[in-house]
Order: C-alpha cells, then sequence, then structure tokens
C-alpha cells in the first residue's frame, strides 16, 4: 500500500520509478543501474526486501509487505558526494515530518536516523557510485509507516503508533510531495 501509492504519485507527476512488490533490496538494484544513461534523478520503490541494509550490519526489512516506505533515490552528480550529505538529509526529513505531522516529537539522531518519541521511525543509508567523470548518489530511505519490525536490538516504531487519525492516502501523497524534494539534483 505505502509502496504503491509512492509509486502511483510520483509517476503521476512525471518521475521516473520503477516500483517491486519484492526485490532484494532497493539500494542494491539502483546500485546495478547506477552508470547506465538515465534521468537525472530515479526513483526505486519496494513493497518488501529480502535484503535491504541499513547502518553497518544492520538490515532494513519489512515483516509486512507493503506497509512501510523501502525506497532509493538515484541522483546523477557532478561530484562525488560530501559526507555531511546524510545528516543534512536528515534534518530535511525531520523537518518534512515535523511539518506534515506538527503533534508528534521529531529529531535526528546522527548521522543517518530519525526518532520519533525517543523511537527509531526511520534510517538513511547514503552510497556513491563513481566511474571517471560519472557519479551517482544513492539515498535509501527505510520509513517504518503502518508498521515496525518486532525482532530488532533497537527500539522501533512507527508513524502509525503515533498518529490520529489513521494515515490515508491524501495525508501520505502530502507527504511524499515533500519528501522528493529533499533529494538534491547536483549533490556535493
Amino acid at each position: 500500500m505505502i509502496g504503491q501509492w509512492t509509486s502511483q504519485w510520483l509517476q503521476k507527476n512525471h518521475f521516473p520509478v520503477h516500483y517491486f512488490t519484492s526485490t532484494s533490496s532497493t539500494n542494491a538494484v539502483a546500485k546495478e543501474a547506477a552508470l547506465s544513461e538515465q534521468p537525472e534523478l530515479v526513483f526505486y520503490i519496494a513493497d518488501e526486501q529480502t535484503q535491504g541494509r541499513g547502518q553497518g550490519t544492520r538490515s532494513w526489512l519489512n515483516s509486512n509487505p507493503g506497509t512501510n516506505l523501502l525506497l532509493t533515490a538515484s541522483i546523477q552528480s557532478q561530484l562525488p558526494p560530501q559526507p555531511e550529505l546524510c545528516l543534512t538529509i536528515g534534518k530535511k526529513l525531520q523537518q518534512i515530518c515535523s511539518h506534515q505531522w506538527p503533534q508528534l516529537k521529531w529529531h535526528v539522531k546522527p548521522p543517518n536516523d530519525l526518532y520519533l518519541e525517543n523511537k527509531k521511525v526511520a534510517g538513511i543509508l547514503l552510497e556513491s557510485i563513481s566511474q571517471g567523470t560519472k557519479h551517482r548518489l544513492l539515498v535509501g530511505l527505510g520509513f517504518n509507516v503502518l508498521d515496525f519490525p518486532q525482532s530488532t536490538d533497537f527500539t522501533a516504531t512507527s508513524l502509525q503508533e503515533h498518529c490520529t487519525p489513521k494515515i490515508t492516502k491524501e495525508t501520505w501523497e502530502s507527504f511524499v510531495a515533500s519528501l522528493v524534494e529533499i533529494f538534491p539534483l547536483n549533490p556535493s
């Protein structure tokens, strides 16, 4: 549902998007296509990841397919991206969430996690691919929207756990409209 809603909104608004009901990892798929000829910004979205990755040895899997946002934005870059970009994107995500759901307490745990009410709700994974003068930034985003993994070694939550009323397609599309603005073209 969340992946479909996101993909449909992106397509309707003329963003290139590849949508999968299941894939190994949106970052892995984006990495395979990274240096081929493609638009400046391309989105890869899945309802389920079987090998989703997070920071270090952690993984970002979706126990209930379709309930969370599993997304990678592949962005053409003129220069290799700088390390502080992860924190910058995290702060922008926090601002968008705070604007969309102002009644909730959001904060970034550097360098790459978004917390809601002191529990992890989202994670960002940055990777870059370079070959000669071609560079692409891959921004992976795992966002627990309607559900969260029950067997984790860290405290997790979902957006729905804290939202009243329930998240609708319309509120989600409003969020996605703001979300696409955090993916910088020509990041450095």
